[in-house]
């Protein structure tokens, strides 16, 4: 993992890296016109480009929460609201909110949450979907 990790682009930065959908609108102006010396049209269009394709991303995972019944008033709403208060939950805290092992398959499957089994743990699988969580604290 570490020969992956040290290959990718994120490792051959110079600087750190930002994110501009993480900004307001005036910060990530102020960024890209200011630090990157974007002219500000561009810069424009940049952070609409940014806003849309998170909106799409967001968008999609929402999709895989209602498949999976994790949103509000659904089956398993309750094991989303937890993962997104600890961030992570041991595999038994995990199996509590299901039935059988079936069940959780079923969720795990979807690729919201990752299972690591060397540490036995249960995490949200992406940055979009904990992007989601945050935006949708009512989950």
């Amino acid at each position: 993992m570490k020969k992956v990790l040290a290959r990718s682009a994120w490792s051959r930065a110079k600087h750190p890296v930002i994110e501009i959908g993480d900004l307001g609108n005036e910060e990530s102006m102020k960024y890209l016109t200011g630090k990157r010396k974007i002219n500000e049209v561009e810069a424009k269009i940049l952070y609409e480009l940014v806003g849309v394709i998170k909106q799409s991303i967001l968008a999609e995972v929402e999709k895989k929460f209602n498949t999976v019944q994790l949103l509000r008033k659904q089956l398993y709403h309750e094991v989303g609201r937890k993962q997104s208060r600890l961030k992570e939950l041991d595999f038994t805290t995990f199996m509590e909110f299901f039935d059988n092992y079936e069940e959780a398959d079923k969720v795990l499957e979807t690729n919201i949450f990752s299972y690591h089994p060397e540490k036995n743990i249960v995490t949200f699988r992406s940055q979009s979907v904990e992007s989601y969580v945050r935006e949708k604290a009512d989950i």
